[in-house]
């Protein structure tokens, strides 16, 4: 039994317990750890459906490989807790599969995991010193270790355990509360990605991703390129993607229904990402400037219809997933920030495509209207914490409804949800600091009666 194998105890809530709701996996029971022989041996189960290179789960048998009992604890925080607090409403493999696994044999990887789980109790824990103290400790010798290992080579595992490494000191320096610093540690990854890339990241829904890194799990590949593409969308400045991204199939072949939350996000990033050779265009629309300056990128001319299209038919397949679960639920909650990522990706993607030609009253209302009636419930949904998460959820989206919808209502609604889910930061987007910019672009874009428009 998966309690049996993660030699934790079942808390026997029905229908489903506690833990195995929370991961989002099939609760199969709980059988008594101690009546088993000690002999017998078994087979490590995967927490998450496998991944495309079919890693399982790190499950040490023992504290052998940690230093102390005390590493050990936190490793197992790490892996009871620290995974679904990471991965918010969506199980990401990178966390619960990829960053395990690669603590075998990398020292560095290891105590920047366990900074990053002392990090994570400290939040949930009333006497946080101890924890915050401990993972300090541990991320000062990763440091060292990770600079010792470029210092001495160079070579593809080298360059693998740095990219890894980067995702996890983002985590550790976000749940300090150090944003600023974890988004510049962050570029820095992209820029090394970019240089140590054999071609541009391809994409296969049914794979998930295909590393342009060799010897790069395809799932920190494709982390890395979400990652990328956010700054594109809320960094202004940013200008065009470190990452590029290639397609395996020219045209996108939906299913007739989705079986599952992976499939939904796959198939959603397949649409997703064709629209993103728009994003550049963002910059120089939002700085008022003639959209020729940064024009459409070469394509044929029904790309942006066909993309479009293609986006509709995903929203229509999640429809009914949507409208089967309760809004309380955490499956509702996994449906919905999926919803609003796409949504946010339509409104930007048109924005994009539209330019500076895009200002007609009503032209975004749809979209943004369903965002706010999304989110409003997201912030309500139990499952939904205020607390960092390398998740993609509303967050970015209310900011882009506040910059681009011509609706001053809706603007404002956008801005009141964003300031309900103050303490929570989703990847590169923290609530509070976005609620401020929007409060002053909303200033801008809607002067108050004898102010002038800026």
């Amino acid at each position: 039994m998966l309690y049996r194998v993660r030699r934790v105890k079942c808390d026997e809530r029905k229908p489903l317990c506690l833990r195995c709701d929370r991961f989002g996996v099939e609760c199969d029971g709980y059988e008594d750890y101690s009546s088993a022989p000690v002999s017998r041996k078994r087979k490590p189960v995967a927490l998450l459906p496998s991944t495309s290179v079919g890693l399982l789960i790190y499950q040490p048998s023992s504290t052998t490989g940690f230093e102390t009992q005390e590493d050990y604890q936190y490793f197992l925080h790490y892996r009871n807790q620290t995974v679904i607090d990471l991965s918010g409403a969506m199980p990401d493999e990178v966390w619960s599969q990829v960053i395990p696994r690669a603590n075998v044999g990398h020292m560095a990887l290891r105590n920047l995991t366990l900074a990053v789980s002392a990090m994570d109790k400290a939040r949930h824990s009333s006497s946080p010193v101890p924890h915050s103290q401990f993972g300090a400790a541990k991320y000062g010798k990763a440091l060292r270790g990770i600079r010792e290992l470029l210092a001495s080579r160079i070579d593809l595992e080298a360059v693998r355990v740095s990219l890894i490494a980067s995702l996890l000191i983002f985590c550790f320096e976000n749940l300090q509360g150090e944003t600023e610093l974890a988004i510049k540690h962050i570029k820095t990854a992209l820029n090394f990605m970019r240089t140590h890339l054999t071609s541009s990241v391809r994409y296969d829904p049914k794979r998930h991703s295909i590393s342009s890194v060799l010897g790069l799990e395809d799932e920190v590949s494709i982390l890395l390129a979400r990652i990328d593409s956010m700054f594109v969308v809320t960094d202004f400045m940013a200008g065009k993607r470190l990452v590029q991204i290639e397609f395996i199939e020219e045209n996108i072949n939906m299913p007739r229904a989705f079986r599952n939350i992976q499939q939904v996000r796959n198939y959603m990033q397949e649409w997703q990402y064709r629209g993103y050779p728009y994003l550049p265009r963002l910059r120089d629309i939002y700085a008022g400037k003639d959209e020729s300056i940064n024009p459409l990128p070469p394509g044929p001319p029904d790309y942006f219809e066909k993309t479009m299209k293609y986006a509709q038919q995903w929203f229509d397949l999640c429809k009914p997933l949507l409208s089967g679960e309760d809004p309380r639920s955490r499956d509702w909650l996994r449906y919905a920030i999926l919803h609003t990522y796409g949504l946010t990706s339509v409104l930007v993607v048109k924005r994009a495509y539209l330019g500076n030609g895009s200002d007609t009253p009503g032209l975004f209302e749809p979209e943004s209207l369903a965002m706010i009636q999304f989110c409003s419930r997201i912030v309500q949904n139990p499952y939904y914490r205020k607390t960092f998460a390398f998740d993609i959820g509303p967050i970015e989206g209310l900011f882009v409804v506040c910059v681009t919808c011509q609706k001053k209502e809706i603007c404002e609604e956008a801005l009141r949800i964003l300031k309900l889910a103050k303490g929570r930061t989703e990847m590169l987007a923290d609530a509070g600091i976005y609620a401020t910019r929007c409060e002053g672009i909303l200033g801008m874009r809607f002067p108050a009666d004898g102010e002038k428009n800026v």
